[in-house]
């Protein structure tokens, strides 16, 4: 199967190529039409060589899912990686300046963070020069994890983005920065805005102004104007029948599924877990709505307009 350094470590984009190779060569041989050699032997292993080299194409793609905060995406995500064989990084944005050190504040110790090491220079370092060292990075990692077998999903944390201070259209979507760095598929999952709303009050994570509904609501078109036409499942289907959901979202991102992970995602342990803590996934009652937000409910066009888009009822 041609030259092969011995003191080389063997990777998979080597056997790769050393599979199309060989691919190649028997297709062009013509080996397979030869009537005097018996064909299913040379099929099967054909077949195979090409499943393989599919299957290690397939892990150099980056797999992404994309939430706002409170709409149950923390246990969407520990059940996508309680899969076979996938790591998932939660909630990346190298851009966030939420829980950013201020000139008073020590900064955290986390030795891993480079991104976050920079960025706690007096130093000013250019959101372009970060984006680079992002998608350098990502792109390493994804390489590194695949030779192993593995596959990266990133959750990215859209909050930062859509739901603070900063000025949404002036800068990238992390799936906008990576896209043209690596071949990305994506999922999309979301809750009621009514019940994503009520939550975020509750853990005190409003972090625009004014702080309506009609303004978070506002916010919640453009991330799925950012992030459309990517395929959408809703947090309540997956509560009904979290089996059917998560073979639907492992066919959006090309993943295996395994039962195992509805029975095993307890013990994932993920950042942005302020929600549920039980191993059973059911429905849970919505939070009593007050009387600010029911007043809310009855003027805002664009809550309205948020539950028609994703097809849900105003209660």
């Amino acid at each position: 199967m041609g030259d092969y350094n011995m003191s080389s470590e063997p990777t998979f984009s080597n056997l790769q190529a050393e599979l199309e190779k060989t691919i190649n060569l028997l297709q062009r041989s013509g080996l397979g039409q030869r009537v005097s050699v018996p064909a299913d032997p040379l099929t099967s292993l054909l077949e195979q060589c090409q499943a393989v080299s599919a299957e290690i194409a397939s892990r150099s793609r980056l797999r992404m899912v994309h939430h706002f905060a409170c709409t149950g995406g923390t246990l969407v995500s520990k059940c996508i990686a309680a899969l076979p064989n996938i790591i998932l990084a939660s909630e990346i944005d190298p851009l966030s300046r939420l829980g950013a050190a201020t000139a008073q504040d020590k900064p955290l110790f986390a030795p891993t963070d480079l991104i976050g090491g920079i960025l706690n220079n007096p130093r000013n370092v250019s959101d372009a020069a970060i984006t680079q060292i992002f998608k350098r990075s990502v792109a390493a990692s994804l390489s590194a994890l695949s030779s192993q077998g593995l596959t990266l999903v990133v959750r990215d944390h859209p909050h930062s983005h859509f739901c603070t201070s900063t000025e949404i259209s002036a800068r990238p979507t992390v799936r906008e920065m990576l896209s043209d760095e690596v071949d990305v598929l994506s999922v999309v999952t979301v809750r009621h805005p009514l019940d994503s709303f009520l939550s975020l009050e509750h853990n005190n994570w409003i972090h625009f102004s004014p702080r309506t509904l009609d303004e978070y609501c506002r916010r919640y078109h453009l991330f799925l104007d950012r992030h459309a036409p990517l395929p959408l499942v809703k947090y309540e289907d997956f509560q009904d029948d979290p089996e059917k959901s998560l073979k639907e979202i492992c066919k959006h991102l090309s993943i295996d599924y395994s039962p195992l992970a509805l029975d095993t995602f307890w013990v994932i342990a993920l950042s942005g877990d302020s929600g549920r803590k039980s191993r059973v996934i059911s429905k849970r009652a919505r939070r009593d709505i007050n009387d600010k937000v029911l007043e809310e409910i009855g003027k805002s066009t664009q809550y309205e307009k948020l539950c028609l888009r994703l097809g849900y009822g105003s209660f």
